[in-house]
């Protein structure tokens, strides 16, 4: 089971940000795990790095859907997924 998970952008070598991320526990564990990941920022062309750090003991388990996406989208995955 994946649990200890971070997810980290570099903006330089010292500004290095903790991404907020989610990981659908419906889909963990199979061939079509769902993870959303908050970027800070994504500009229209250019490259963007993170990486994805796991499997480790410094790497605490921090997935978080509030944190992850604002409230409108919240709103609308609660809708879509009662219907």
């Amino acid at each position: 089971m994946l649990r200890e998970m971070i997810f980290v952008s570099l903006k330089t070598v010292t500004e290095v940000f903790l991404l907020n991320y989610f990981m659908d526990t419906l889909t963990m564990n199979t061939a079509n795990t769902q993870i959303w990941i908050e970027l800070d920022t994504l500009k229209a062309s250019g490259n963007y790095l993170m990486y994805m750090w796991y499997g480790s003991s410094i790497a605490t388990a921090t997935s978080n859907f509030n944190n992850t996406f604002p409230l409108s989208s919240q709103l609308l995955y609660h809708q879509v997924q009662l219907h």
